[in-house]
């Protein structure tokens, strides 16, 4: 599939010698009314926490914030201009920002929509474990088994994480792919995966499902930046 390049106001197309489909940079500052910083929508029932500020600028000026004031509401941003991919790579700039969380507590942060009755087609996610955040990642089959990877040390600053997916080419080819990066470094890589009813229509970023009663405070978020794709592998 060519690469549909889409441009807007908030959209930067190259940089670092890629033609991103999309890569907001939320440099426009803070907009407050829907599309609320730079995201195409919003999502999540916590939505005033949703932010673009100088304090979550992880490049450039400013970036997005994604408060957590330990109410357990879902809250975050969509990227919705794919359309069916079968092959994507996102990439973007996170910080957990010393976020309060117990040992053992986790959330979806980041997840990959897919239509139809499997709803996602893979999904990473921000787990505590003792002193250390980590990065969960998972990817799902035609039969909406979720396959997990062993959770990679963040630190707790600047993050640039990357995920690279391809749905199977055909119904019994099971020849799909998953894997992903951590400062361009590979963590873990997947093959021969039945995923060929899967395709992304859009991408959320936030705090989507799974915050556990505790999770932040007054005061607390995560930080986003440099949120990209492309329907390529790169």
């Amino acid at each position: 599939m060519a690469n549909r390049i889409i441009s807007t106001d908030d959209i930067i197309i190259s940089r670092g010698g890629i033609r991103w489909n999309q890569l907001t940079n939320f440099e426009k500052g803070n907009i407050v009314t829907p599309p609320a910083n730079a995201w195409d929508s919003t999502g999540g029932a916590g939505l005033v926490s949703i932010l673009t500020t100088k304090a979550a600028a992880l490049a450039g000026t400013y970036g997005a914030q994604i408060g957590i004031p330990a109410d357990t509401l879902s809250r975050y941003g969509i990227l919705n201009k794919t359309s069916n991919e079968t092959k994507i790579t996102v990439q973007f700039l996170f910080d957990p920002n010393t976020l309060t969380m117990a040992d053992g507590d986790s959330f979806q942060s980041m997840v990959a929509v897919s239509p139809g009755t499997n709803l996602v087609a893979f999904r990473l996610g921000l787990i505590k474990n003792g002193p250390d955040y980590k990065l969960g990642a998972a990817y799902f089959t035609d039969a909406g088994a979720a396959q997990s990877f062993n959770n990679v040390t963040l630190v707790d600053g600047k993050n640039l994480i990357r995920a690279e997916w391809v749905a199977s080419s055909a119904p019994g080819a099971d020849d799909g792919t998953f894997e992903t990066f951590l400062d361009g470094v590979s963590q873990q890589a997947f093959s021969g995966i039945d995923n060929d009813t899967h395709n992304i229509t859009s991408l959320q970023f936030g705090v989507i499902l799974g915050l556990d009663v505790g999770t932040g405070g007054i005061g607390e978020a995560i930080d986003f930046d440099n949120v990209s794709w492309i329907n390529t592998i790169i």
